[in-house]
């Protein structure tokens, strides 16, 4: 969902909307904004006004235990 006269995402909302109603995490690699002044929204601070549970891919990693491997043959 991305709105071409504008380049960005539209899926945010829905994005959050399902994760607030199936209480699932959002995994997103953006930051929180603490600029009281900033005109961007983001979603890590959606999320913690709503109480939706979220965290970035590197922490997914960590939590499932995924393993990465390199080898040379």
């Amino acid at each position: 969902m991305v709105d071409n006269t504008k380049a960005r995402s539209l899926a945010d909302p829905w994005i959050i909307a399902h994760a607030k109603n199936e209480k699932a995490t959002i995994i997103s690699k953006e930051e929180k904004v603490t600029a009281l002044n900033s005109p961007k929204i983001k979603i890590p601070n959606v999320c913690d006004y709503m109480c939706i549970c979220r965290i970035n891919d590197f922490d997914l990693i960590h939590q499932l235990d995924i393993k990465f491997s390199c080898s040379i043959k």
